[in-house]
C-alpha cells in the first residue's frame, strides 16, 4: 500500500512540472502569438503604402509609356520608309 501511495505521489509530482511547463509554454506561445500578430500589422500596413505608391506610379507611368510607344513607331515607319526609299533608287538608278 505504500508503494501505490508512493506512485501516486511521484505521479503528482510529475504531473504538477507537466501543469507548470504547459504553463510557461503557453505563456510563451501567447507572447509570440501577439509578437506575429503586430508585425503581421505592420506588414500589412506596408502593403497598402506599397500598393497606394505602385498605384500612384502606375498612372505616371502609364502616360510616359505611351508616348515613347508613339515615338517608336513613328521612327519605326520613318527608317523602313527611308530604307525603302533608298534601296528602291539605288537600283533603279544604276
Amino acid at each position: 500500500m505504500t508503494k501505490l501511495i508512493q506512485i501516486g505521489q511521484r505521479n503528482t509530482a510529475k504531473l504538477d512540472r507537466v501543469i507548470k511547463n504547459q504553463e510557461r509554454l503557453e505563456a510563451i506561445v501567447n507572447e509570440q502569438s501577439e509578437q506575429i500578430s503586430a508585425i503581421k500589422e505592420r506588414l500589412d500596413q506596408h502593403d497598402t503604402v506599397e500598393r497606394e505608391i505602385e498605384h500612384e506610379m502606375e498612372g505616371k507611368g502609364k502616360k510616359k509609356g505611351k508616348k515613347v510607344e508613339e515615338f517608336y513607331h513613328v521612327n519605326i515607319h520613318v527608317y523602313i520608309g527611308s530604307i525603302l526609299y533608298y534601296v528602291f533608287n539605288i537600283n533603279f538608278n544604276s
